[in-house]
């Protein structure tokens, strides 16, 4: 069974994420996109380009208890949790806030992979919200929405809205799924600032994913 919101302060919170599938965090901090281990650091000088909007939609797949997943879908990559913030927590509900980043790419032409030199990163913030059953600490349904604040490589100037959908299934299973109104080169701002690569959240991390 999944444990209820009341048992998520415990050492381990692998189980409540999973419980809780996937919409890990992305603190409502400052804009910056974090550089994961062989990317590219410099300023992208390619020329503006008119601003795109781009519906898309996809699963969102744990890899860890650490608040990794896989993105399948239009969105192709790694997603990463960076901080998560409980701000509300009750036997029914749960309220988090925190900082995500994702490393992959936008599979426009649905070739199911990413394209060479059509990769790139992006950051954003998150609020995610759940109800459960108190009797049982079941999930009923959980919602994450992340505004994008910065991008890097193929997402520079990317802004946007992502959200996620966490909803029961099965027993004791969770099903995630993703979709977002993104903006391509929405800003030509290049003062996007660089944090250290994703960290994952140590295991005595609180982290509740949609």
């Amino acid at each position: 069974m999944s444990p209820s919101p009341s048992s998520a302060s415990s050492p381990r919170r692998a189980a409540l994420v999973l419980a809780f599938a996937a919409c890990a965090a992305t603190a409502l901090a400052p804009a910056s996109v974090a550089v994961g281990p062989g990317e590219a650091t410099g300023a992208d000088t390619s020329l503006a380009q008119a601003a795109k909007s781009v519906h898309a939609t996809g699963k969102v797949i744990p890899i860890d208890d650490l608040g990794t997943y896989r993105l399948t879908g239009d969105l192709r990559g790694t997603w990463y949790t960076l901080t998560a913030d409980t701000y509300y927590q009750s036997k029914a509900m749960i309220i988090q806030k925190g900082l995500e980043y994702f490393d992959g790419c936008l599979d426009l032409n649905h070739n199911g992979y990413c394209d060479k030199n059509r990769k790139g990163q992006f950051s954003a913030d998150y609020i995610y919200w759940a109800t459960f059953n108190p009797d049982t600490g079941r999930l009923i349904k959980g919602e994450c929405i992340h505004p994008i604040t910065a991008g890097k490589g193929v997402f520079s100037g990317l802004r946007g809205l992502v959200n996620m959908h966490d909803k029961p299934a099965g027993k004791e299973g969770v099903v995630t799924t993703y979709d977002a109104e993104l903006v391509l080169n929405a800003t030509s701002e290049k003062r996007d600032a660089v944090i250290n690569g994703p960290t994952p959240l140590s295991a005595e991390a609180l982290i509740a994913t949609c």
